[in-house]
């Protein structure tokens, strides 16, 4: 599928900027003392996020473009990393 790169430029924008704020979060929370429990889940975010980046500016979730807006899809792992278990 080609994808417009605008659209997928927009969409990396967002999710890079989704990233600096999840940083910023744990930078924070680390700061002030915060629990480990409260900040585990932001950084397991923020390695979902800089994964879901790299595979949409490497073209793996182009199928993806055509059923966004879709309220029925639900993607399926394709198997195209075997290393990620996914």
């Amino acid at each position: 599928m080609n994808v417009p790169r605008e659209e997928k430029e927009l969409v990396i924008s967002f999710l890079e900027a989704c990233l600096a704020y999840a940083l910023a979060s744990v930078d924070r929370k680390t700061d002030r003392g915060d629990d480990q429990a409260v900040i585990e889940p932001w950084l397991t975010y923020i390695s979902f996020t800089r994964r879901t980046i790299d595979e949409t500016r490497a073209g793996y979730l182009d199928s993806w473009w055509p059923y966004l807006g879709d309220p029925n899809f639900i993607p399926q792992p394709t198997g195209w990393d075997e290393s990620s278990n996914a």
